[in-house]
């Protein structure tokens, strides 16, 4: 029977998170769906391995988690973590059972991302590009961050630093509209944006999200091929950086295509990796891959916490692009991830030649060789569609530049021959060449120097950074237990001051008293000096911290002047020429 308001469960379900973040029509819509279950003791709940799209809240009882058998956890209706869903983590990395007469609810986790993803309508979240980003750190740090940047090679990384335009935005520029086809990758500088969802009902845009410095957006439309999905509009002035789409096709969408085969797929999910179908849930009810997890691309963002960092998922969709897109996310947040090439669409085509081959190979056994053959060129096809498309492409851009030299050359041939220069001005004009020729070379090799200090720079600032945020930590957790320590020693001073007068006023031996008092007092000034030793050197990190950052920003300082001088000597051999 469905929830509602009359009943006793009611209010405890609208605690649970993320329900507790949906309005009260939308938890209502919500809780119709779902029923509440009454277990007896020893109920398994799911099994380790389980890939149900199921998230399990324990409303009343006691419930263990088993792993090979042996109780690792268990948890306790009433307390902190029961507002959780149990071991949500799919495949399943427990078992879990109850240990009690239980009440339990089960809620089908499609539902509820779709439930999350409607009400964003209503009530917007803020968006970073990265936890805890620095306001005032470069727009390279910023890229740097994204964990989608770490999977393209370096020489496409620093494509991307060279190629991103920056542009000054004002409030109420708007960015991106939704409906329109993407031309750009963005990235955040400095300010915030708006990003809004129009009503089709209404016509009129709602803000479902903020975006803050170090938030990047725009590449899913880049990705997918599909029109813009919504609209980005400043909220206050910035700065953005930008890279067009033929540049983020190039540099980035090309390395994160390479997508695997069905035959390099199989071996990745017998390795333990999982199939993670993004389609929607009717496609994936009528028909999908054994033991694939279902998250549609719609709502995949709610559901990406359930995934197993230890996992390596092959995603598809029904088409190669929309596991792309898919993919992309989940690299954004970490996770380990490859597409299906061709998507779901190009695995029924191999499976239909493959079973023309057995067919063929039953029914003509005289000419098994070429049966064979014919259903090798339909597997070769469904696996070769992506690299056809794209040769077919760099095969167009030949064209186009072959036809350009063609229309240079009688260009050329039109004009009338211009006087040969006399023999001292062409000597000058070689030796200024070739001198032009040293200072670009030398500046190259000057650049590349530059270049290599700058990774030796940020490898150690990045080195150094983490190890001082995990000093940091160390040194506030024993700070902490210092602090408390301290406490406890002056309460203790103060009562054995007590007592001294005590005694002291009842003309008791307190001898045993003052040097106990004494002891106390000698410890608290330790501590009290060890605190202060441990403030002074967290300081001292924090201006060391500081001091690199400068470092790095004046290596990527020398690293732009260079570039400048040798794009200005470059000019100026052309017009030589």
């Amino acid at each position: 029977m469905p929830v509602t308001a009359e009943h006793q469960e009611y209010k405890q379900l609208g605690q649970l998170i993320p329900l507790n973040t949906l309005k009260q029509d939308a938890l209502n819509s919500l809780l119709m769906k779902i029923d509440t279950e009454q277990l007896g003791k020893g109920a398994t709940l799911f099994n380790e391995g389980d890939i149900d799209h199921v998230n399990v809240y324990v409303l009343e009882g006691v419930v263990g988690l088993f792993e090979n058998g042996r109780e690792v956890d268990r948890l306790e209706s009433g307390s902190a973590t029961s507002r959780f869903p149990v071991a949500h983590q799919i495949p399943r990395k427990f078992s879990a059972k109850t240990l009690t007469k239980s009440n339990v609810v089960r809620i089908d986790s499609r539902l509820l991302s779709e439930a999350l993803a409607q009400n964003e309508e209503d009530a917007y979240v803020e968006e970073n590009g990265a936890d805890e980003v620095d306001e005032d750190a470069d727009w390279m740090t910023q890229l740097l961050q994204s964990n989608v940047m770490q999977h393209i090679p370096p020489a496409n990384l620093q494509g991307v630093m060279m190629r991103m335009q920056e542009r000054e935005v004002h409030a109420g520029d708007v960015l991106i509209t939704e409906g329109e086809e993407g031309d750009y990758y963005y990235l955040l500088h400095r300010g915030r944006a708006s990003v809004e969802i129009r009503d089709p009902e209404t016509g009129e845009n709602n803000e479902v999200a903020v975006l803050s410095a170090g938030a990047s957006f725009g590449e899913d439309a880049l990705l997918t091929n599909n029109p813009r999905s919504s609209t980005v509009k400043m909220i206050t002035d910035g700065i953005i950086l930008r890279l067009s789409k033929e540049d983020f096709t190039q540099l980035i969408k090309h390395p994160l295509s390479d997508a695997v085969s069905y035959a390099q797929a199989e071996e990745i999910i017998n390795d333990g990796g999982v199939w993670l179908d993004v389609r929607d849930a009717q496609s994936y009810d009528e028909e999908h891959l054994p033991g694939a997890i279902n998250m549609p691309h719609a709502t995949i963002r709610f559901q990406l916490e359930s995934l197993d960092t230890d996992r390596q998922y092959v995603v598809y969709s029904h088409s190669g692009n929309g596991g792309l897109a898919s993919a992309y996310l989940l690299l954004d947040k970490g996770l380990n991830a490859r597409s299906l090439e061709g998507g779901f669409d190009g695995y029924k085509k191999l499976q239909s030649g493959e079973s023309a081959e057995a067919t063929s190979a039953l029914d003509h056994e005289e000419s098994t060789s070429s049966s064979v053959s014919a259903a090798t060129t339909a597997v070769a096809d469904s696996e070769l569609l992506d690299k056809i498309a794209r040769l077919e492409e760099q095969l167009q851009e030949k064209d186009t530049a072959l036809e350009q030299a063609n229309a240079k050359i009688q260009e050329l041939d039109a004009k009338p021959a211009e006087p040969i220069v006399d023999t001292e001005e062409l000597n000058k004009l070689i030796n200024s060449n070739k001198k032009l020729e040293r200072e670009i070379i030398g500046l190259t090799e000057k650049l590349e120097s530059q270049e290599d200090l700058y990774d030796q720079l940020k490898e150690k600032f990045d080195g150094l950074n983490g190890e001082n945020k995990k000093h940091l930590k160390v040194r506030d957790r024993e700070i902490a237990e210092l602090k408390e320590k301290l406490t406890v020693l002056q309460l203790e001073r103060d009562q054995a001051e007590s007592d001294y007068e005590e005694l002291l006023a009842s003309n008791n031996a307190g001898g045993s008293d003052n040097a106990n008092l004494q002891h106390t007092n000698n410890e608290v000034e330790q501590l009290e000096a060890l605190n202060a030793s441990i403030a002074e050197e967290r300081d001292t990190c924090k201006f060391e911290l500081e001091e690199n950052r400068n470092v790095l920003s004046l290596a990527n300082q020398e690293i732009s002047e260079l570039q400048l001088e040798i794009a200005d000597l470059k000019g100026r051999l052309a017009d030589l020429d």
